[in-house]
């Protein structure tokens, strides 16, 4: 074997090696909270219905999980419905929100006025 050429290409093959190895970090992502003034309109397993009375936010919150999952603005006079064993969201019968919901886990929904 020819050491001019066995040389570089070791060294480029450590390189690739040590670049593939690199461990990849991750933004931490921001977690969704339910805001401070929101108040409690529905909760359950299974569908939920909520009729918006003013225009405002509806913050949807797995309670088994303990975690906020998905926020919506809506308008006064439209009607919210959760979905979770469906994971989806509707809003006036149109899909709005598509997220993994865990069948059989509580959801409650917040409904903070603008």
């Amino acid at each position: 074997m020819n050491t001019k050429r066995a040389i570089p290409s070791l060294v480029l093959l450590l390189s690739i090696a040590l670049i593939g190895c690199e461990e990849i970090q991750q933004k931490p992502t921001r977690a969704l909270t339910i805001a401070e003034g929101a108040k409690v309109v529905a909760e359950g397993v299974g569908d939920l219905k909520f009729h918006v009375p003013d225009d405002g936010r509806v913050f949807v919150y797995d309670v088994d999980d303990a975690a906020a999952i998905t926020v919506t603005h809506v308008r006064a006079g439209q009607e919210y419905v959760l979905m979770p064993g469906a994971n989806y969201a509707l809003l006036d019968g149109r899909k709005v929100v598509e997220k993994n919901m865990k069948r059989g886990h509580a959801y409650r929904l917040y409904f903070e006025k603008e």
